[in-house]
């Protein structure tokens, strides 16, 4: 997502990422490389979340590109593109609860459910990379490694 980290309008940036995530997912398929996919697919929510910023709409875009990209990969297929799609909707998530203040909740519960989505294979169940308390989930300093 080389075109959100550049210095000009951030907006606009993340129109323009926007853009050729959509064009890249015209040659794409799940069918042909999955990971490919999944990929273009989570960048997509994250150009969907950072466009939330002045439009709320993008965000259940965001969450649907995301659950999509979740739903192309098995559970142990890629386990670091899985974890990066779980850390980029939890912050999307805990933003717009912070942006968001009578929805708040509703956020913070869905970003909780995020942050413990991924599981690594050969792992015992119920280990997590990463936790959010709900407590102190609006604010990044709630990230700690497991």
């Amino acid at each position: 997502m080389a075109l959100l980290d550049r210095f000009t309008d951030p907006l606009d940036s993340a129109r323009r990422a926007l853009a050729e995530c959509e064009a890249a997912l015209r040659h794409r398929s799940r069918e042909r490389d999955a990971v490919d996919y999944a990929f273009t697919l989570a960048n997509k929510g994250l150009a969907h979340s950072r466009l939330a910023w002045s439009d709320e709409s993008h965000m259940s875009q965001a969450e649907q590109a995301c659950g999509q990209a979740l739903d192309a990969l098995p559970p142990d297929a890629h386990p670091a593109l899985l974890g990066r799609i779980h850390y980029n909707l939890t912050g999307a998530l805990l933003e717009a609860a912070d942006r968001r203040p009578e929805a708040r909740d509703e956020y913070l519960e869905r970003a909780e459910a995020s942050a413990r989505g991924p599981r690594l294979p050969g792992r015992a169940p119920g280990h997590r990379r990463c936790m959010v308390s709900r407590a102190a989930a609006s604010t990044w300093a709630s990230w700690w490694p497991l």
